[in-house]
């Protein structure tokens, strides 16, 4: 069965994280619980309520979003900067250390492959259990999207 994911940003109501999609059969599972934000303990405190949800296999961190919000809130790619690595790695850890499922991760290239494959090894360090890359770089008002994928 292929796995369902809706991001909620973890400041953002979770009642209703139990129903299942609109259209979606009320068994259909496996189910990974999709996040956002940029507090440990409210992060923490929202993916216990999700993984209490029947079918929640894992919780999923959105390391990759490159929206406005995500930078105005300073979450998704956004948190990946040097700046608030410490920061972003204190989530993972925390998040880890205190589910019952696993905590997977979804970062897009940085600058440097050697930079990639550094932080990559950060958050397997800090208790990322599975890594997904968007082969895309965060882009910015000097980089956009030029091709399919930056691989």
């Amino acid at each position: 069965a292929a796995q369902r994911a809706a991001m909620l940003h973890a400041d953002d109501p979770v009642r209703g994280v139990c129903r299942p999609a609109a259209g979606a059969p009320a068994d259909d599972c496996p189910l990974v619980a999709h996040f956002s934000g940029n507090d440990p303990q409210t992060l923490l405190d929202a993916a216990r309520q999700a993984e209490r949800c029947r079918g929640v296999v894992a919780v999923d961190l959105n390391l990759g979003c490159p929206q406005r919000a995500a930078r105005s809130g300073r979450f998704g790619a956004f948190l990946c900067d040097a700046a608030d690595r410490a920061l972003l790695l204190r989530i993972v850890s925390t998040l880890s250390r205190s589910l019952c499922v696993p905590l997977f991760c979804k970062i897009r290239l940085l600058d440097e492959i050697d930079e990639t494959l550094a932080f990559a090894q950060q958050l397997q360090d800090a208790g990322c259990a599975l890594l997904a890359v968007h082969g895309r770089y965060r882009g910015s008002a000097t980089r956009r999207r030029d091709g399919p994928a930056h691989l």
